[in-house]
Formats: structure tokens, C-alpha cells, sequence
């Protein structure tokens, strides 16, 4: 890379904040394109295949290289390269060219928003709707306990624990990124995972400091406060400070890892008994058999129960008697398919929207998702007496569904910058400010009728 002295003050800025996040591919935003330059151009022309050309020139008096993407296609591009294993960094402009110049700046202020990594996602055209996606952090307790903590930030589900048998535990969970000390990367348990799974090394000392506190209130919320003390909250709290950049993760309140009695399988036997993947590429595995389900997340809670197998007997006679009572009433069964079958992936689409990267799709599947609860707690009369307690207690929360049934559009977009999100009606300021938009020159034909002399009936435009 050039040296910094040689550098233009944009060229600088880009090299600043690669020297931040060195493991991952950086775009940087120049008006209506992310581009990438260096050995970054480099990867990414070639993973993409796209064209690679140059910027300026270095120390050196060579070109530059460079590789740019559309802004605003950017996200299927981005999409790509994560799915290949890459992480992204995402530098974002802060302000405008003329804010700039106002604010005395000698060049547009920038910084890094977000760091795309296969852990961290949250869009629906990156994840799987049926499977989690799960960022599993490690730290060694001893030569063979491990602290495990876990995230899904697409579905707000969270847990800690400690466990003795990781490899096995991974191969249930199927991680989509394993995060881990970097003190520890020699570690054998560590250097087995690092051949199968997508790793990253975690500098501890950039999260081990005076404000790891905050971080983790920040991060996690008060009810992360357990009994006993956790190193690996530390490595997953400052991960996700630095990919997420201060964005609102919600999480639900944590639960601890393979709590109560369970059935242990090991990797190997797990495979051969293809539980939920198939040996063969073309194969089916026993999670293909039983997912009749009718939802996306209820096709993810199949998944986790299936990987983490009961053994306790109490717990699975309950869910005995509930199945037969559901197989014994067969016409209820299909009533509540049906029902279910309407509703959408309500998680996901709340954690878009309560960390500010939601869709006007995704308040549509909201509202969705709360036309049908009445519906979905009128099945308790479907249901045996233990499972009706809970549909019972469904608050159907008939406000907010008339509110977003009265505000949101017939037709919405697929950003909130496409703008008709709103139907006209719903707030008179709004449609005020739309006339002013759409109508200027009905608004200042208006303005001349009111103003143009009685006596100049003729006037034209110059009248005004």
C-alpha cells in the first residue's frame, strides 16, 4: 500500500480506516458508488468479476487500483461477498460536498458504519428463512471447558453457557461465524474448528479496557447480568460493538446453554444419522421428514429441537400428550395450518426495524403478523388444556393494528427513500407537504388566481 504521505486526503482517508479493519474488504462511499482500492480492488474484481481499474497513483508512481459498486444495488453485492466468507466494512459519507465546505472540512467527513461479517447479518436475501443464523463466541475456561455465548441478532436469541464437547456442540448449532481470543488461536479445539467453520480471531485488547462496561450495556442490555462472571461476554460484546458500529441490537433475555437434561450425541454419530443435513448431496435427512411446519420460525424451532435432542422424560411425555391430542383431532389440525400459514417472519422483521435497517415491507409484515393474533388465540379452543393457557394469554394489541392499518400504504416500496409509505389522508401535514412536492404548479396557479387584479383578467404568468 502507498505510503501516507503520498496520498490525497480522500486516498488517506481510505488507507486510515483500512488500518482499523484490516481482515475486511473495505467500501468506501464517493457519491453514488462504493469503491475499493488497493488489494481490496484487487479481491473484489475478482470475486465478483468485475472490471478493475485504477485511481491516481502511488508512492511509487503506479496505478492504483480500484473496483466500484453502484450504491444502489449495493446490497446484493455486498450479499455476495459475505456468502463467499469475506467480511465487508462499510464507510459511509457524513455529509454532503457543500456541508463540507461549510463546516470548514477539507475533504467529506467519513466513517466506517458497519462491518458485514457471516455472523452479523440480518437481511432476508442473505439469510435462510428456516435456519438460524448464529454467531457463536469461545473462550477457553480450561484445557477442555470452553465459555460459549451465542446470538442470532436476525431473531433477537441469545444464550451462554460453558461446555466440554465443542466439536460436537458446533456441529449441532452449525454456526455461520465463530468468533474466539486471538491468544488462543493455536489452541487445538480452536485450530479443528478453523478447518470446518468460518473463524475469526478476536484482538482482545481492543475490548478488554476501561469501558468494556458500557460496552456491554450497550450492547446487551441489563439482562445480561448473571451470577457468575463470563469472559466471553467481553469478546462477543466488543465484536458486535465494532461490526454494528452503535447500531440498537435487540436481544430477548438470555437462556443458558444445554440447560436441563439432554441427549448427547456425538459429531460423528449426529452426521451418520443425518439429523438435519443429508450425507449425500441430493439426500434427505430426518429434518426433511418431520418440517411440516408452516412457518419460517417455526420451522427454526423444529430445528433447535431437533439439536438439542430432551432427555428428560417429563418433557417429552408432555409433548407426547400434546401430539396425540393434535392427531386425535385432525380437522383442528387443519384449521390451525391454515391460520398459521398467514402469518410472516415477524422476528426477523422486528430486529430490522428496531436497529433502523427495516424495510416498509418489513412494518407491513408487522401489521400482518398482528392481523392474525386474534385468530392465533382463538386456536386455544383447538388445543389440550396445557397448551390453551398460553393462547389465551395472547394480547392481540388491537391499537397498534388499526394505527398501522389506517398509516401504511396498499403499495410500498422497497426502501423508506423511495418515499408512499403513508396513504394520503392518515396525517394532513403530511399531505400538505406532498402537495407543495407534487403539485408546484397547481400551488402557484392557485397562488395567481388569488393574487391576479380583478381588473386584469388577461394577466399572464409575468403578472405575478
Amino acid at each position: 500500500m502507498a505510503e501516507k504521505s503520498k496520498l490525497s486526503p480522500v486516498m488517506q482517508q481510505y488507507v486510515d480506516f483500512k488500518a482499523e479493519n484490516p481482515s475486511a474488504l473495505l467500501m468506501f462511499r464517493l457519491g453514488d458508488f462504493y469503491e475499493a482500492f488497493f488489494d481490496d480492488a484487487k479481491t473484489i474484481s475478482e470475486s465478483l468479476n468485475l472490471v478493475l481499474t485504477h485511481r491516481g497513483t502511488d508512492a511509487d508512481g503506479e496505478d492504483v487500483p480500484m473496483c466500484g459498486i453502484p450504491w444502489h444495488a449495493s446490497e446484493n453485492y455486498f450479499g455476495r461477498l459475505v456468502k463467499l466468507g469475506f467480511c465487508v466494512a462499510l464507510v459511509e459519507q457524513m455529509e454532503t460536498p457543500a456541508q463540507a465546505k461549510q463546516n470548514g472540512h477539507k475533504f467529506i467527513e467519513r466513517k466506517i458504519t458497519r462491518v458485514l461479517t457471516p455472523g452479523t447479518l440480518t437481511d432476508d436475501n442473505l439469510l435462510v428463512a428456516k435456519n438460524s443464523n448464529f454467531l457463536i463466541a469461545l473462550y477457553p475456561d480450561s484445557d477442555s471447558v470452553f465459555e460459549i455465548m451465542g446470538c442470532d441478532i436476525s431473531t433477537g436469541e441469545l444464550f451462554i453457557g460453558k461446555t466440554d464437547s465443542v466439536i460436537d456442540d458446533m456441529t449441532r448449532i452449525n454456526p455461520a461465524e465463530i468468533i474466539y481470543p486471538e491468544s488462543y488461536a493455536e489452541n487445538q479445539t480452536i485450530k479443528i474448528l478453523r478447518n470446518t467453520y468460518k473463524t475469526t480471531p478476536v484482538y482482545e485488547k481492543l475490548y478488554v479496557r476501561s469501558d468494556i462496561s458500557s460496552i456491554i450495556k450497550n450492547v446487551f442490555g441489563n439482562d445480561i447480568l448473571l451470577d457468575e462472571p463470563y469472559s466471553v461476554i467481553n469478546i462477543l460484546a466488543g465484536y458486535l460493538f465494532n461490526t454494528q458500529r452503535g447500531t440498537n441490537i435487540t436481544f430477548r433475555s438470555p437462556y443458558l446453554f444445554k440447560s436441563g437434561k439432554q441427549l448427547v450425541i456425538d459429531s460423528s454419530t449426529w452426521k451418520s444419522l443425518e439429523i438435519d443435513a443429508p450425507i449425500n448431496e441430493n439426500g434427505k435427512c430426518l429434518l426433511d421428514v418431520l418440517d411440516k411446519t408452516k412457518t419460517s420460525f417455526g420451522a427454526r424451532k423444529l430445528r433447535s429441537y431437533l439439536r438439542t435432542l430432551s432427555g428428560d422424560i417429563n418433557v417429552i411425555k408432555t409433548r407426547q400428550n400434546h401430539i396425540a391430542y393434535l392427531l386425535s383431532n385432525k380437522q383442528s389440525v387443519s384449521v390451525i395450518g391454515n391460520i398459521l400459514s398467514n402469518i410472516p417472519d415477524v422476528s426477523r422483521a422486528l430486529s430490522r426495524l428496531l436497529s433502523s435497517r427495516g424495510t416498509p415491507r418489513d412494518m407491513r409484515n408487522v401489521m400482518e403478523f398482528l392481523s392474525v393474533l386474534p385468530n392465533v388465540r382463538d386456536l386455544y379452543t383447538l388445543l389440550d388444556s396445557d397448551l390453551s393457557k398460553s393462547f389465551i394469554a395472547i394480547d392481540s394489541h388491537d391499537d397498534i393494528t388499526t394505527e398501522l392499518k389506517s398509516a401504511l400504504a396498499d403499495e410500498l416500496p422497497t426502501f423508506f427513500r423511495d418515499g408512499n409509505i403513508i396513504k394520503s389522508g392518515f396525517n394532513s401535514d403530511l399531505d400538505n407537504l406532498r402537495a407543495l412536492s407534487n403539485g408546484g404548479i397547481d400551488t402557484v396557479a392557485n397562488l395567481q388566481s388569488k393574487y391576479i387584479s380583478p381588473n386584469s383578467a388577461h394577466a399572464s404568468w409575468s403578472s405575478i
